[in-house]
């Protein structure tokens, strides 16, 4: 997989991440920070293992929270038989 790859699919569901991040905005007009995503994508497209979040700069639980329930819902497409790819992705948090 390339990064363009992970990228395009990853950017299906970043307005669903911001959705995330502005409600908390709300709440916290200060929030900001960086967000590491980390998982592992199998042959027919699928997760190898649960999506975490590896990195966690912005310190609010329910952003968070919001973040990782939307983790399991990206879309890959197949990669073919027996290939599999480790992919870490990085989410700048900031009002402004």
């Amino acid at each position: 997989m390339t990064e363009k790859q992970a990228d395009d699919v990853l950017q299906r569901v970043l307005p669903r991440i911001k959705q995330c991040y502005a409600t908390r905005l709300g709440m916290r007009s200060d929030l900001a920070g960086n967000m590491v995503l980390k998982f592992e994508v199998g042959p027919q497209g699928e997760m190898l293992s649960d999506p975490e979040i590896e990195k966690d700069g912005v310190a609010d639980l329910d952003l968070r929270d919001c973040v990782k329930e939307l983790l399991p819902s990206f879309p890959f497409k197949p990669l073919g038989e027996q290939k599999t790819a480790a992919v870490r992705y990085s989410l700048l948090f900031s009002p402004g």
